[in-house]
């Protein structure tokens, strides 16, 4: 699976191993232990967060970006880093920084990321909609809650996708709501999400 990146944005996705959607935050720094397993497995593992993050201090931020010469660099630190940068562009008003301003002051900082999973960005709800997805694991009963209305509205469409639960509370939650559990992980790791997925 691979997402290619251009300068509108992202383009289509495309698999050929079989596809692996993680209601999880994808861990920062290192390499996430879970798509680590899952991609020397020979599956395409990617991850959507269930949690609500807000942001403090975009104002600061905006000052700090708009008075960028006092700055050498930018080092991003985290994912949710650059998502903060991010928005702190996107919340500048178009009169106190046009386009022109904005792009020289992303052109002019260099940027320095810490970890592969900060250098990538993360995907979304509908680039994840355009693909046929093998399997959905499930790490909390929260994380079914906050799906909930997705699964209602077939915005994601489960006919096709083996459901997998982290554990026996979430395998509840999700019977519970009458979806089909195709596995339980025995051991909430990568090994026992692995054992889970080849449930027969």
């Amino acid at each position: 699976m691979s997402v290619g990146h251009d300068e509108d944005g992202p383009t289509e996705m495309c698999t050929t191993n079989p596809s692996v959607l993680l209601f999880r935050a994808p861990k920062d720094g290192d390499e996430d232990p879970f798509e680590k397993a899952l991609k020397e497995a020979s599956y395409s593992p990617f991850s959507i967060s269930v949690l609500e993050f807000h942001f403090q201090n975009i104002d600061k931020l905006v000052t700090s970006l708009l008075d960028g010469q006092k700055f050498l660099a930018i080092v991003l630190t985290s994912q949710r880093s650059v998502e903060a940068v991010s928005l702190a562009l996107q919340s500048m008003e178009d009169e106190e920084c046009p386009k022109e301003k904005k792009r020289k002051l992303c052109l002019d900082l260099p940027c320095f990321v810490v970890g592969e999973s900060t250098a990538k960005e993360g995907f979304t709800l509908s680039e994840v909609t355009k693909v046929a997805l093998d399997y959905i694991v499930y790490f909390s009963p929260s994380g079914v809650q906050y799906t909930l209305d997705l699964l209602q509205d077939d915005t994601l469409p489960l006919k096709h996708s083996k459901i997998i639960a982290i554990g026996p509370s979430t395998q509840s939650e999700l019977t519970k709501l009458e979806i089909q559990v195709h596995g339980t992980a025995l051991n909430p790791n990568p090994a026992g999400v692995l054992a889970a997925m080849s449930t027969r």
